[in-house]
């Protein structure tokens, strides 16, 4: 090629150049007012200076108006100390422009060269990475938390570090960015970071010292020095040779620091307490909902902003519950073999949330899977607020509604007949009220509870009007196959396909002890900013799910459950008033209790970490319970003299086999009185209707048989038996109440003994 020729090709070259680069300046200048909020970015910078850790607060005096710094084991949302750039050592100063940007002070927020470079590798196929971010860059990235990985956001934070740095001088980028930089284990900034890895000040480190900080900040997780000790001393000695290499230290002191070992302090207490960590998320959601950003980044920006936030823990309440669920001594041994439990309580006057624990035995790290929000399988727990509670509600039953605790349907595999569903015990009692069905968890009484209120009603109950986001409508598994919950199982038994916290049962049980009103939990009150400003409020949300008198009739049931039913070993109700409702997940994989008293509502599951069945011995869930709400009702009194009101109901005698007034022929029941007592709504005249199931039949004494044609006959007794017409099994079931049941037939002699009973009418012995 001549050299006419090669001026030629130089000129067109130097031309597109200047074209190229005067269109892409024209489409900068664009980019930049449509895309980046300037304000917006200096008030996330000027936000950062002068910020230390965000301070979780509770009232501590129980007063009011009076709140206190919680105390050291419950803090520790984020570790974060602000220091001045003249308070931090040249060591760290130097060696992060060495290690980080050589060019820091000569560039204007952005490496041209480099970034060119980064570009044409990232051109080249290399897409996980565009590298070349300058100190300034880094900054953006950290005080806005947006780390995407896309050619959108390196575009942006390219013109935002231009912005920062035409606004503030380098000492300031460096200061700031200097104090908020991730340092693993939830520390930010290299003044937090020296005083809990070193024990000393950000100004008394090491050449050693400080390559080990900027060491970490490369990969937080994967230089921890309490973790991966030699992986963090190998990257140390990495930086400490680019810190020679650049003159921030000479060749004695790069000799005397690669051989050092990691001194490292070791935090103990540091951990934040199950409260603490539900209180960031909730926050964190809340602020994300607010400010319309990602999760990830509302709890970067919740960790390092520097907040008050002010909590309704109550430490008495919080301590109780840390105390009996890190004594080892007194859970039971099982622990050891992945036996787990999670209690939450919560204020149902307002819905704070006062103390909550998400695992048993001391916690041990942050982050980690909390029991109490996490989702877990109700069981019968779901049925006072899915069936009973609506259903008397609607007025289609009342306490002394009779049901038939008999399988309702068989299902047939092979040659053989199995009834469905069982209840726990394996037993069916026959004839029993709503009271005694709600006591003793009558699974086919919730199936036809079910039936009667109808699959929508019920799904509609526990995702609208409690709110039970968990609950599946229809979707499809990995497989292909239909994931629902819209099925009886689910929502007759609570065998929910992914279940619901312990937090949000807890919450929808709060509808009882507050008449019918349920009150949303709330981990805090508000949140306030630097200066004092609020951030989020916290309000009490209520929402009536039914009834001022049905909340009275179901506190009545549900304290039957206590005083003589599934949770019986209950003792709380012998000081005050208690209520509640056990829950047994299928396969016997965990258990669950929800029970309150006027004031409090209280949740506790216990379950395998495998979710394995448990074996023969029963978990001590109930006596754990009654453990904390014994001591939290001894030394805070929240319910000294309250009771469950009953005021306006009426309450009645009834016949237990019919539902309605005890009449004359009542008497005659061999089993002795069948009177009850209950609660009803003014009006019910159910109650005041007689008797007529019991039936008033002669009895053979010598044949043990009921005589339909007794004739001239003198010696037969008077025996009053249940009418029931509606038993025909498939197969034979024992059911306690059949020898006393009477069919209208027509033999001479109606046998009641096991040999001469037909098979459909139950067995007296299994």
């Amino acid at each position: 090629m001549n050299k006419k020729k090669i001026i030629v090709a130089l000129s067109v070259i130097i031309f597109v150049f200047a074209i190229a680069s005067v269109l892409m300046i024209a489409f900068l200048s664009v980019y930049y007012k449509k895309n980046i909020n300037v304000e917006y970015d200096e008030k996330l910078f000027e936000n950062e200076i002068g910020l230390s850790s965000t301070a979780i607060y509770a009232n501590g005096s129980f007063d009011p108006e009076v709140y206190v710094p919680v105390k050291m084991d419950m803090q520790g949302v984020s570790k974060k100390a602000y220091y001045e750039l003249d308070e931090i050592s040249s060591y760290i100063i130097d060696g992060f422009i060495a290690v980080e940007d050589k060019g820091f002070y000569e560039h204007s927020g952005v490496d041209i060269k480099r970034t060119a470079l980064a570009a044409l590798n990232y051109l080249k196929g290399n897409k996980n990475t565009f590298g070349a971010s300058t100190i300034t860059q880094q900054l953006i990235k950290n005080i806005s938390g947006d780390n995407e990985i896309s050619v959108r956001r390196k575009l942006t934070e390219i013109l935002r570090a231009y912005n920062i740095e035409k606004r503030h001088t380098k000492s300031e980028i460096m200061e700031v960015y200097l104090n908020i930089i991730p340092m693993g284990n939830g520390i930010f900034g290299v003044g937090a970071a020296s005083e809990i890895y070193f024990n000393k000040s950000p100004s008394e480190l090491t050449a050693a010292e400080a390559a080990t900080l900027i060491g970490i900040t490369n990969a937080p997780t994967a230089y921890d020095p309490y973790i991966n000790t030699e992986k963090c001393i190998q990257k140390r000695n990495r930086v400490l040779n680019v810190m020679y290499a650049q003159g921030v230290i000479d060749y004695q002191e790069l000799c005397a620091s690669v051989e050092l070992p990691l001194m490292i302090t070791k935090q103990e207490g540091e951990v934040n307490s199950w409260f603490v960590e539900t209180v960031l998320a909730d926050v964190a959601t809340d602020y994300a909902q607010k400010m319309k950003i990602s999760q990830s980044l509302s709890q970067y920006l919740i960790m390092t902003g520097g907040y008050s936030i002010y909590t309704t823990v109550d430490t008495r309440v919080q301590s109780i519950m840390e105390n009996v669920f890190c004594d080892l001594d007194y859970l039971p041994h099982e622990i050891e073999n992945g036996l787990n439990y999670s209690m939450i309580v919560i204020n149902s006057q307002n819905g704070n949330i006062l103390g909550i624990i998400g695992g048993a035995g001391k916690k041990s790290g942050d982050r980690i899977l909390n029991r109490a929000t996490t989702l877990v399988t109700p069981a019968s727990a779901l049925k006072p607020i899915a069936l009973y509670a609506p259903l008397i509600d609607s007025g289609e039953i009342n306490w002394a509604t009779v049901f038939d605790d008999v399988p309702t349907e068989f299902r047939k595999s092979a040659d053989e007949y199995y009834p469905y569903p069982h209840n726990s015990p394996d037993r069916y009692d026959g004839l029993l009220t709503v009271k005694d069905a709600l006591r003793l968890s009558k699974n086919t009484v919730a199936v036809k509870l079910c039936k009667m209120r109808g699959i929508e009603s019920v799904y509609t109950t526990l995702t609208e009007d409690y709110g039970f986001e968990s609950v599946i409508d229809k979707e499809l598994d990995e497989g292909g196959g239909v994931l629902t919950d819209k099925a009886i199982s689910p929502l007759a038994l609570g065998q929910l396909t992914r279940g619901v916290s312990l937090r949000s049962l807890t919450e929808a049980y709060t509808a009882f002890p507050n008449y019918g009103t349920k009150v949303a939990s709330r981990s805090y009150l508000y949140m306030l900013d630097k200066d004092g400003n609020t951030v989020l409020k916290n309000d009490i949300q209520e929402h009536s799910v039914f009834s001022v008198d049905t909340a009275k009739i179901m506190n009545q049931l549900l304290s039957e459950v206590v005083k003589n039913g599934t949770a019986k070993s209950i003792t709380l109700d012998k000081t005050v008033a208690v209520a509640g409702k056990t829950g047994t997940a299928g396969g016997n994989r965990s258990r669950i209790f929800i029970g309150y008293t006027p004031c409090l509502a209280a949740g506790i599951w216990c379950g395998y970490n495998d979710n394995r069945s448990f074996g023969p011995a029963n978990p001590t869930h109930l006596e754990i319970w009654d453990k904390v709400m014994n001591q939290i009702e001894s030394e805070c009194c929240f319910d000294k003299g309250k009771i469950f009101s009953v005021e306006g109901l009426i309450y009645a005698p009834f016949c237990m086999d019919s539902g309605k007034q005890y009449s004359h022929n009542c008497l005659y029941d061999p089993r002795g009185s069948r009177i009850d007592y209950g609660y009803f709504l003014p009006g019910d005249g159910r109650i005041f209707e007689p008797c007529d199931t019991h039936v008033i039949v002669n009895y053979d004494t010598e044949s043990k048989g009921v005589v339909i044609s007794p004739g001239e006959r003198e010696d037969l007794a008077k025996v009053s038996l249940i009418k029931n017409d509606t038993r025909s099994f498939p197969k034979e079931v024992f059911i306690t109440d059949a020898e006393y049941v009477y069919r209208d037939v027509n033999p001479k002699y109606l046998e009641l003994t096991e040999e001469g009973m037909p098979y459909f009418y139950g067995a007296l012995k299994p």
